[in-house]
């Protein structure tokens, strides 16, 4: 059966985790509009955030268009009224459980709007055109649960209203990771990072020195004074083999605890990056500390050696899903250095009984050369897993659930 034509694609976003949630989709809409040509509408609550991953934005546009992708304020009822009125939605993509703005509820289950509304008498009848359908766009998760989950639809209160769920994953029954073209690029060729971080002339002076061992720094808030002490170790070893130390700090309570040991190491107090110059960092470093979704995505698929803050939940219900992620890598792994990854990862996390300590880290961070053959092999197996785009979009044309 031919697939048929998307007319038009929304995405809905609420800010949660500072940007990892729009990290996500805003790289998801650049992804779409990549590969589908079709009306892209992304609906954010939060523009000031947005405005912090995309210089563009306007924070204080309740409309505006931005390299073809149409942005509403979420807030901004009277706009998103009539704008949705008047080009009905075939496609929505709500994401990491966001829930749909009470005037899109109105729109969609077809509630009376108030007499005083200028949109009020142009309000769609769903009952006399094709079906709207919703795709829940999950979290990440390793998780087994994700396969079975992928794909499963989901009731609404409404006949005309359908919705399956969509599970973004690490394997060929997950719905996979974002492969933007952008990014791709990037891991193929690093001049391209250079051009994309044009801006910032002494990142990339430090980058393009042969002698450099870059490390990146992107936590939530946490004593580093074990991380200071082993990176400062690592470098006094760097210097007595002509090799030079570099860490590129995206976090002010590390740069605190950094100076209160003396500045022990060369270290880079980051700008706010764009969302394409930090790819461009982050491929060209030797070792990641990362955290957010979209951030963690991107480590994955780097195949550089990384250290995966996991965002605390209620419960401890992140433990179960930093156990999953490490059972899949550590398919990929050597018995060595299952050990070592494992035992950072946990005692990074304060997981069970396990602490860090510099040795902890130092272990890895002397293993790097061995460490990056099998993140690479990692990387590999989600690269061949295929584009979480593409798999998309071939969803949504597909829709007959």
């Amino acid at each position: 059966m031919k697939q048929k034509k998307v007319k038009n694609i929304t995405l809905l976003c609420k800010v949660v985790d500072n940007y990892g949630d729009i990290g996500v989709v805003y790289r998801l809409a650049r992804s779409i509009k990549e590969r589908e040509n079709c009306l892209l509408r992304l609906i954010v609550d939060n523009l000031k955030t947005f405005k912090s991953i995309c210089s563009q934005i306007d924070s204080f546009a309740a409309f505006q268009e931005i390299n073809g992708i149409k942005v509403f304020d979420w807030n901004n009822k009277e706009i998103c009224t009539k704008e949705f009125i008047q080009n009905p939605p075939d496609i929505i993509l709500e994401c990491f459980q966001c829930g749909r703005p009470e005037w899109l509820e109105d729109i969609l289950f077809e509630k009376e709007i108030p007499p005083s509304s200028s949109a009020s008498s142009s309000l769609p009848v769903y009952k006399k055109r094709c079906p709207v359908y919703i795709i829940n766009i999950e979290y990440l998760t390793a998780e087994s649960w994700a396969n079975d989950f992928h794909l499963l639809k989901s009731g609404t209160r409404s006949p005309y209203i359908k919705k399956i769920n969509f599970m973004p994953g690490f394997t060929k029954q997950t719905g996979g990771l974002i492969l933007d073209n952008s990014f791709i690029n990037l891991l193929q060729n690093k001049m391209t990072s250079y051009f994309q971080l044009q801006e910032y002339k002494d990142i990339v002076n430090v980058l393009q020195d042969p002698h450099s061992f870059n490390v990146l720094f992107f936590s939530y808030e946490r004593d580093c004074a074990s991380i200071i002490q082993a990176l400062n170790q690592l470098n006094v070893y760097f210097s007595s083999i002509n090799k030079y130390l570099n860490v590129f700090c995206a976090s002010s309570f590390f740069l605190s605890e950094y100076n209160k040991q003396g500045k022990p190491f060369r270290l880079i107090s980051l700008p706010f990056l764009d969302q394409q110059s930090w790819d461009a960092l982050l491929v060209n470093c030797d070792f990641l500390f990362i955290r957010g979704e979209d951030s963690f995505s991107r480590a994955c698929l780097s195949g550089i050696p990384f250290v995966w803050d996991i965002y605390k939940q209620a419960e401890n219900a992140h433990e179960a899903k930093l156990k999953a992620f490490l059972d899949l890598l550590n398919e990929f792994f050597t018995d060595k250095n299952k050990k070592l990854i494992n035992t950072l990862m946990l005692s990074y996390n304060n997981i069970e009984d396990y602490v860090l300590t510099p040795a902890v880290l130092l272990d890895v961070l002397q293993n790097i050369n061995d460490l990056k053959k099998d993140f690479k092999s990692f990387a590999s197996h989600l690269l061949d897993n295929g584009n979480l785009t593409d798999n998309l979009l071939g969803t949504s044309k597909n829709c007959n659930f």
